[in-house]
């Protein structure tokens, strides 16, 4: 219960100084609260601003802060969070924002976070889920956590987004695939991942559409660097 106490008193100190030097060692204290501070963390990205709680850079702070922190408390409760964010709609009536604003933040601060602890390879499949989502940005943010992941899994996810028949992301019916922002989007988490990336790559190339292809074979020769002359 002290702990509780101590990390939301520390979390309202940072929503009122995210610049400067208070702001700065709650942050820290918190990091130092170690799995203590885990549940209350978790608490205030899960709730968003509902009643008035933390703003939207405290969420983002108490994401990276579970991201330093690690270990297997964070990210089962990063993944606990997830799962109920694609069961309950829980941004259905945050009060300072559109519920569906709210989701999409809850559910990229809780990627973003997964995605950046070490150790995190179970992470890959509740974030894959993801894909699934009706809204662009949180597909994208998701693309961007599989990247951050580096595993083989995620990048056989991403290759797979650029196939022309992909049944990887969600787009509505009678939708042409083509217009959305997910092809950039997987190409551009791919390009993060490097030259671990370009095999998979390689192998999806000619599943891509046509008028595709140059956008592929270029990432592909960038990240295998200059060729000998």
């Amino acid at each position: 219960m002290f702990d509780s106490l101590k990390a939301e008193r520390l979390l309202t100190t940072m929503d009122a100084n995210h610049t400067n030097d208070k702001g700065k060692a709650a942050e820290q204290a918190l990091t130092e609260m170690g799995n203590r501070a885990v549940p209350t963390l978790l608490k205030c990205i899960a709730i968003g601003e509902l009643k008035g709680k933390h703003d939207v850079a405290t969420q983002r702070f108490a994401a990276a802060i579970l991201m330093r922190i690690g270990g297997d408390e964070a990210i089962d409760g990063l993944i606990d969070l997830l799962n109920s964010c694609q069961q309950d709609n829980l941004g259905a009536t945050d009060s300072f924002t559109s519920g569906r604003d709210a989701d999409v933040r809850r559910k990229n601060n809780a990627t973003w976070a997964l995605a950046g602890i070490d150790g995190a390879q179970r992470a890959v499949e509740p974030i894959r889920l993801l894909l699934k989502d009706r809204n662009n940005t949180v597909r994208a943010g998701a693309m961007m956590a599989l990247a951050r992941t580096r595993h083989p899994q995620a990048i056989e996810i991403l290759a797979s987004i650029l196939d022309k028949e992909t049944d990887t992301v969600y787009h509505a019916p009678k939708e042409d695939f083509r217009q959305g922002e997910d092809f950039p989007s997987a190409l551009k988490a791919l390009e993060q991942i490097g030259p671990a990336a370009v095999d998979a790559m390689t192998q999806m190339v000619e599943k891509v559409w046509g008028y595709k292809k140059k956008n592929v074979l270029d990432v592909i020769d960038k990240m295998r660097g200059p060729k000998a002359s």
